[in-house]
């Protein structure tokens, strides 16, 4: 018998290490329901629009599959859904009854697809506040956040934002000399820690480790 709580005393704390309070899941966790009933899905139905013919072109997406997500509403309400995001038209699309529709981004807090979690918010950008939805990729002290976009030139970009506490994101200079005056707060030690890992800001897994030190300094 004590073998058998012993056992399962560590399988809780796996679990509570995989899914506790460090996961980027936390914020979904104490309101996320296993199923949607059908009084959920007219609820559902306040929160997005019917999709367009036109709208539902397979290349403009990040993963065309449908993927199972969990989106979060500005009032509080959780919903589990097939999911995609539209990475041309910067929208998430989900299937109610087997139909395609497009959430509202300004009623949406949160959407998680797969491993992935967009959150829609008000950001800065060349002195202009924009808004859409911008891809979490840290969270701390300073949040990191990407967002992709066709340049001036029309080709399909990938964008930096950061913010810290409740200030909106802002977009991220990522030249290593301009982040590291961002981050001046801990300039010293992370200029050594980029040097010494030859981390350069403008790759995705390297600025991504930049802020996760960060975070820890």
């Amino acid at each position: 018998m004590k073998l058998l709580t012993a056992i399962g005393m560590l399988a809780f704390l796996l679990c509570f290490q995989m899914y506790g309070p460090n996961s980027k899941f936390e914020l979904f966790a104490a309101q996320n329901p296993s199923t949607n009933t059908i009084s959920d899905l007219n609820e559902l139905l306040f929160y997005c629009r019917p999709a367009l013919e036109e709208e539902l072109d397979k290349k403009n997406f990040l993963d065309p599959s449908w993927t199972s997500s969990i989106v979060k509403t500005r009032g509080n309400k959780t919903f589990n859904v097939e999911g995609r995001y539209n990475l041309i038209k910067d929208d998430v699309q989900i299937l109610i009854n087997d139909k395609p529709y497009i959430l509202f981004g300004s009623k949406v807090d949160a959407v998680i697809i797969g491993q992935q979690e967009f959150i829609y918010s008000i950001f800065i950008e060349d002195d202009r506040e924009k808004e859409g939805y911008l891809k979490r990729l840290v969270t701390g002290r300073r949040s990191l956040f990407s967002r992709s976009a066709k340049s001036s030139k029309g080709q399909l970009e990938t964008y930096y934002y950061s913010s810290i506490k409740e200030e909106l994101p802002v977009r991220l200079n990522t030249k290593k000399k301009e982040l590291l005056k961002l981050l001046k707060d801990r300039k010293l030690p992370l200029y050594h820690y980029i040097q010494i890992h030859k981390l350069k800001p403008s790759v995705d897994k390297d600025l991504v480790q930049i802020f996760e030190h960060y975070n820890t300094l």
